[in-house]
């Protein structure tokens, strides 16, 4: 697998609007580092008539990656993330620093073993998600290039 192959596709709240906004952001420069990589926010599955789920988990299930941003509670991010996990798809959860989050689930999603170092990335802005995103986009495809050879 090269980085051609990596999709991703990112879930988060609608609100509030500083974590869109910052993802949005990251998204572009994500595309700017690496063109051939397709990390798509969950807001580019809008369509006029379509039930919005649909698209979501099509987008999901034809991804290698999902990100989410469990900054706050959201009841869509967490069923899109159990969905992710039940297609046996790589999960990375982020949290947006500028944004206050809930510390209750952060203890929460801390102990059940995504704390920092396991997957829980904490980010600042639009470019340290960039940054840690195709970082991790690069070292993903590595391993799969690694897996994949003969």
């Amino acid at each position: 697998m090269n980085s051609l192959d990596l999709t991703g596709f990112v879930a988060y709240p609608s609100l509030p609007k500083e974590i869109g906004n910052s993802i949005r952001m990251a998204c572009l420069e994500i595309k700017r580092q690496l063109p051939s990589a397709n990390i798509e926010p969950w807001e580019a599955n809008q369509i006029a008539g379509y039930c919005l789920i649909d698209p979501i988990l099509e987008k999901i299930k034809s991804s290698n990656i999902l990100i989410a941003d469990v900054t706050r509670l959201n009841f869509n991010v967490i069923y899109e993330i159990g969905y992710a996990i039940g297609l046996k798809k790589r999960v990375f959860l982020i949290r947006n620093k500028s944004v206050v989050s809930d510390p209750q689930l952060s203890r929460e999603v801390s102990a059940a073993g995504f704390g920092p170092g396991a997957g829980w990335l904490s980010l600042i802005n639009c470019n340290s998600f960039a940054s840690s995103s195709s970082n991790r986009a690069t070292s993903f495809s590595s391993m799969n290039e690694m897996r994949n050879s003969p």
